[in-house]
């Protein structure tokens, strides 16, 4: 047979594909029902359920499907709001 098997890294050449880019938006969090509501590029929003539910939130982590080994996802932007409930 011989060759190098496919899955050898040193055989790939590195290269970056741009991509549109794109914004997500995470608003509406309600900590007490947990859940947060995810808006990709101002379309539709979905609710999303946290998955634990407590007093506050420590971190959020965005999970995306398999696109190949390797692969990055950039951050260009972020921006963090704070808003306070008078009453």
């Amino acid at each position: 047979m011989g060759g190098q098997p496919f899955n050898d890294t040193s055989l790939h050449k590195w290269y970056v594909v741009e991509s549109d880019e794109q914004t997500f938006a995470f608003t509406d969090f309600d900590i007490e029902a947990g859940s947060l509501t995810f808006t990709l590029d101002g379309e539709r929003p979905v609710q999303v359920p946290l998955e634990d539910s407590g007093e506050s939130i420590a971190r959020l982590e965005l999970s995306t499907e398999v696109v190949g080994a390797r692969r990055q996802l950039r951050l260009a932007r972020y921006s963090h709001y704070v808003s306070v409930r008078m009453g």
